[in-house]
């Protein structure tokens, strides 16, 4: 499934190379416009329940479009659409300074990793990085695999793509945190001045 396909050219190039691929995108009439190869949804309202589950899930440059206050939505529908033992997930996502049209919310790729793979995720608030509990929900429950991302960014044409592109896998145990980690301020204030990698 590749979420955020636009008029569809990953999906027409992966359907010509046999491959049993689907699109999704906000565009307003992409069913019609591209011959029911791309399916019509708004990417921050809810996919139909249950979701249809992918072993692959792409979603390229589509996140950084997407307002702050609805990103858990467009993340819990990628992560709705893995399936929840198998799911290899490809990401891409504009981090700040990027140029490009309708940039409205760049991440850095440090942001990325703690939302995918922290214990639990947050809900309305600016910031990835830690919560309070009252806004944490469960977790998305990946794993981030490096040498996955190497070989993709070493084999990606697009020079703007390539230092975002990151690949996750779904985990079998949620990572858990040490006492004194999950919920330390000075931990967060860490990672946000980039003195610490993200989890």
């Amino acid at each position: 499934l590749d979420v955020g396909a636009g008029i569809g050219r990953y999906v027409r190039h992966l359907r010509m190379a046999g491959v049993d691929a689907h699109g999704v995108d906000g565009i307003p009439g992409v069913s019609n416009f591209t011959q029911g190869l791309v399916q019509e949804h708004d990417l921050v309202r809810p996919f139909a329940a249950p979701c249809r589950q992918y072993d692959v899930v792409s979603s390229l440059e589509v996140g950084e479009h997407i307002p702050f206050h609805r990103q858990h939505d467009f993340l819990s529908n990628v992560n709705c659409s893995c399936h929840p033992t198998r799911c290899v997930l490809l990401l891409s996502w504009a981090p700040p300074g990027q140029f490009g049209s309708g940039h409205i919310n760049t991440r850095h790729a440090r942001e990325l990793h703690w939302a995918l793979t922290a214990n639990y995720s947050c809900v309305g608030t600016r910031s990835f990085f830690g919560c309070e509990a009252a806004a944490r929900t469960r977790s998305f429950g990946f794993r981030y695999d490096w040498n996955a991302t190497m070989h993709m960014r070493a084999r990606t044409k697009l020079s703007y793509m390539r230092p975002n592109l990151m690949v996750f896998r779904r985990r079998r145990q949620p990572r858990s945190f040490s006492p004194d980690e999950g919920d330390s301020e000075r931990f967060w204030q860490r990672i946000r001045a980039g003195r610490l990698a993200a989890p």
